[in-house]
């Protein structure tokens, strides 16, 4: 039988029968049977499943959290009265979106056990699993069992990605769906000039899925077009005998395999999202067409200045993703690119190995574009966390081809040495930064308090489930009774004070007559109302959401009602 090679060209394990029923002949039987990479990438993803279902509780509510709430049970109603009810088809600037998580996450609200919050969070924990799943599949098809493992790592450590499996509804799904389109493309790219029907069928799903999340998904057919354009200017094995006939052969067979993949992507896409059903044709490209014209007045720090509707910075995506991801992440993609360059230098461009174009597109190509185009972009990277786990892959390519060097054994040894001394230090700063993960930065611009006032650090809002949390202890510590609840400002979204039922207080939206305040710091939310800070939730020194006692407060006579920061 064939067997598959590692990146040194050797076959790590080989399929025996098993000879005796020891402890160490059944360890040797299993060591055979599966590569102790396998093994470890086996135990990770098991860790981060338990990981997943101890803490998707301890979440806050993002800013947006009750709109895709109300999108998701907005389809659902669309599907339920037979199209009667037309509110998915205008509801904010959502009807833009599928609704593919929303959707499932209304879903799955009306049977799960857990509260309808903590439901959502559970849900996107699940989807990010998907991507890191996938982010495994795509490294080891590359790469071998240790680039598998490299590459589950590699994402599981990313602050940006893990962080946001929770509290992010949009870019996290898009990410796990466009990772194993990207997975599916490169193996329509082996199997060229004819690919099997199920791989063109396999790409087709996983891009309509994407396309069910985000219209940006259309970007995985210009990965498609791109590795058929590479593969027939390559190819030397056509038959044809002028140029004319040369292209004209590439040309059907490229629709062969492009026309049946959009149709399948499409039909998915309409599935999860009623505004492309009304106009299947033209509202998807609308839709694209409004995500590249949008103007929000939402800004951003980008060093220490608010950047966004007026100007957007070249650097600003390849600064922040660089600034939030690990260091040793950081050093395998430098890595990996040093290599790549002396291998075409040596080789020349035609010997580029094919196979890989798929996700080297998937990972720089939006990050080339983003440079040049300067689109409007706000809270951090969060728009473009779909680049992170083609990123992962091609760093654990790198990390695992540095890691078996057999003629340099004393540098493998001290690869080995960096990545476990790098991976732990992440780990560290992901468990001191729990549950705002997201809001990490890495030790090139000082952590999270390196980045204060230079970047957006916990920008979701999160923060303020705990902050209530911390206000109903200081009611309880201080034995703050009375008969009516305390009413209370939030600087945001009444969704944000978490699932659990708070009988001692109320939101309300008449600022004036309030005795306390939760707030986000981003914008200044918490300066809105003057009062004593009773409670503070932040990391590392760094404030992300406050309490105030404004009851003995000098108050402001216009002030107004009640200010938020939910975004469409």
């Amino acid at each position: 039988m064939l067997l598959q090679k590692d990146i040194c060209g050797k076959y790590p394990y080989r399929e025996q029968p098993m000879m005796n029923f020891s402890s160490s002949g059944m360890s040797r039987f299993l060591s055979r049977r599966m590569p102790l990479a396998d093994w470890a990438s086996l135990a990770v993803f098991g860790a981060l499943v338990l990981l997943v279902a101890a803490t998707f509780g301890n979440y806050g509510n993002g800013f947006d959290a009750a709109l895709e709430d109300t999108y998701g049970r907005q389809i659902i109603s669309w599907y339920a009265s037979l199209g009667a009810d037309t509110s998915a088809l205008h509801y904010r600037d959502l009807f833009y979106y599928g609704g593919l998580f929303d959707t499932l996450a209304a879903l799955a609200t009306m049977v799960s056990p857990f509260d309808r919050w903590a439901t959502c969070h559970l849900m996107g924990g699940i989807f990010g699993l998907i991507g890191l799943a996938g982010a495994w599949k795509l490294g080891r098809h590359l790469g071998g069992p240790l680039a598998g493992f490299f590459s589950l790592a590699a994402l599981a450590l990313m602050p940006s990605y893990y962080g946001m499996m929770f509290v992010n509804p949009k870019d996290i799904p898009f990410a796990a769906m466009t990772i194993w389109a990207v997975y599916a493309c490169t193996l329509l790219m082996e199997n060229l000039p004819k690919p099997p029907m199920k791989l063109i069928l396999a790409f087709g799903l996983a891009a309509g899925l994407s396309l069910a999340v985000r219209v940006g998904g259309i970007l995985l057919f210009f990965y498609l077009g791109a590795a058929l354009l590479l593969y027939w200017m390559t190819d030397k094995t056509g038959r044809a005998e002028s140029m004319l006939d040369r292209w004209r052969q590439a040309g059907i067979s490229s629709l062969r395999i492009v026309v049946p993949a959009v149709a399948l992507a499409w039909i998915v896409m309409m599935a999860f999202w009623p505004w492309a059903q009304v106009d299947p044709l033209r509202h998807p490209f609308e839709a694209l067409l409004h995500f590249s014209n949008t103007h929000s007045n939402i800004n951003t720090l980008f060093f220490g200045h608010e950047v966004g509707l007026t100007y957007h910075p070249a650097l600003y995506l390849p600064v922040y993703v660089a600034a939030k991801m690990p260091q040793i992440v950081i050093a395998a993609l430098a890595a990996g690119t040093a290599l790549g360059a002396m291998a075409l230098w040596k080789n020349g461009i035609r010997q580029f190995p094919l196979r890989l174009a798929p996700v080297t597109l998937a990972a720089f190509f939006p990050l080339a574009y983003a440079v040049i185009a300067r689109p409007e972009l706000y809270d951090a990277d969060r728009h473009f966390i779909f680049i992170l786990p083609p990123m992962a892959v091609l760093a654990g390519l790198a990390a695992s081809r540095l890691a078996v060097m057999p003629q340099r054994r004393w540098a493998s040894a001290a690869v080995a040495i960096m990545l476990i001394a790098g991976g732990g230090r992440q780990m560290q700063v992901l468990i001191d930064m729990h549950p705002y993960e997201y809001a990490a930065f890495n030790d090139i611009v000082g952590g999270v308090k390196g980045a204060e006032g230079l970047f957006e650090t916990e920008y979701w809002g999160t923060s303020m489930a705990e902050a209530t949390t911390d206000l109903r202890r200081y009611i309880a510590e201080h034995q703050l009774n009375r008969p009516e609840p305390w009413r209370v400002a939030i600087c945001g979204d009444y969704n944000q004070m978490g699932d659990q039922p708070h009988p001692e207080l109320q939101p309300t939206a008449d600022w004036r007559h309030v005795d306390f305040f939760i707030a986000a710091t981003r914008y200044g939310c918490d300066e809105k109302l003057p009062g004593r800070i009773i409670a503070e939730v932040g990391r590392d020194g760094v404030p992300f959401a406050v309490v105030k006692d404004v009851r003995f407060a000098k108050h402001v006579d216009n002030l107004g009602n009640g200010d938020t920061l939910s975004r469409p």
